[in-house]
């Protein structure tokens, strides 16, 4: 009985296969022909009835002992075509025969990455089930999960870290998931907090909250061990950034979650230098009963007058602010303290015109 036909090399069983006749393909089985015979050189009947969609024909190959998982030279695999395609029953019943559920595609992406991409909830999930795994990225290193993230899809990132996904692991840029989504989505963000993701990496999104006047988030971030000590690139500490913005509770609540209330930040300036600048006498009391150091200055974190002998008390007297003098004076600043070349506080407030 002839198998093959001079036409391109196909065998009977290849051209079947391709056109669907799966009333042709079981005879020619039972006749003998080879199950693993190809239609192109690289593309065996199977591959070529699922690239054709000939779902049933292609099932029937399988069970008659096909190679669920050889793939043609161009990568193309089965689970490929049948998760591209959205085809969730034969992709199912690859998946119950222990086809390679996690090897790259031709795309470089994994079966998994690919149903996250085109949202296919009902694949990921049958994915999930199969095991595969929800941390490994893809060829082209990206995640599971972040691509969830970057899709601000909820219900894939929380089927992914139910089922185990790492929540601290970096993307191949190095940016940790929960970065990823305070950038994007709150709902996220705070799911993934519950979840133990580390907030340190999210630290310098307390100057973004700050700035935003979102007391919730900067809050959330805090109680979950963000650093308060972090400088944004506007070289502001977040306790810096709320005494600038006069945010009175913002100042209140970092100061008592431990905020170093004397500490200079990237600009050299400390809160109550700040504070004294922009006239703000309930934060400069509160700051001065918090401990504030009056002789810190911009670059002097100690209780010495720095090397520009700048001091809170010289912002007031240069600011004419007499409130804040008086303030200062009664707790403690010192009155003969000089400024750079020597200026003595009288001197700048005669000279700055201040004569009160």
């Amino acid at each position: 009985m002839l198998k093959r036909i001079p036409l391109r090399g196909r065998s009977y069983l290849a051209i079947a296969a391709s056109r669907s006749n799966l009333e042709i393909v079981k005879p020619l089985l039972e006749q003998g022909s080879n199950v693993e015979d190809a239609y192109d050189e690289d593309k065996s009947s199977l591959l070529n009835a699922v690239i054709f969609h000939n779902f049933a024909v292609a099932q029937h190959l399988i069970e008659e002992g096909a190679d669920i998982n050889k793939s043609a030279e161009d990568a193309t695999t089965l689970l490929f075509i049948s998760t591209s395609s959205y085809h969730l029953n034969f992709t199912e019943f690859l998946l119950e025969r222990g086809i390679d559920i996690n090897g790259d595609f031709l795309d470089r992406t994994t079966a998994l990455t690919m149903a996250i991409e085109n949202e296919y909830y009902s694949l990921v999930e049958s994915l999930i089930d199969h095991c595969a795994d929800v941390s490994q990225a893809d060829a082209r290193g990206d995640a599971p999960l972040t691509l969830a993230i970057l899709r601000i899809n909820m219900r894939i990132v929380q089927q992914l870290v139910d089922n185990g996904a790492n929540v601290n692991l970096p993307d191949y840029n190095g940016i940790y998931p929960l970065v990823r989504a305070i950038g994007r989505d709150v709902r996220i963000a705070k799911y993934l907090i519950e979840n133990d993701a580390n907030v340190v990496p999210c630290s310098t999104f307390l100057l973004k909250y700050i700035e935003e006047d979102n007391f919730e988030m900067m809050t959330l971030l805090v109680e979950n061990g963000a650093n308060l000590e972090v400088i944004g690139d506007c070289g502001c500490s977040p306790l810096t950034k709320s005494v600038q913005r006069r945010a009175f509770d913002f100042v209140q609540y970092l100061v008592e979650a431990g905020a170093r209330i004397n500490r200079i930040d990237g600009n050299r300036a400390s809160p109550l230098s700040i504070a004294v600048i922009n006239g703000d006498i309930e934060t400069v009391d509160y700051l001065i009963k918090s401990g504030a150091d009056l002789l810190t200055d911009y670059g002097a974190e100690t209780n010495e007058i720095g090397k520009h002998g700048v001091t809170p008390m010289h912002y007031a007297v240069e600011k004419g602010n007499v409130d804040i003098v008086k303030h200062l004076l009664t707790n403690g600043a010192n009155v003969n303290a000089v400024k750079e070349k020597r200026l003595a506080l009288l001197t700048i407030a005669a000279s700055t015109g201040h004569l009160e």
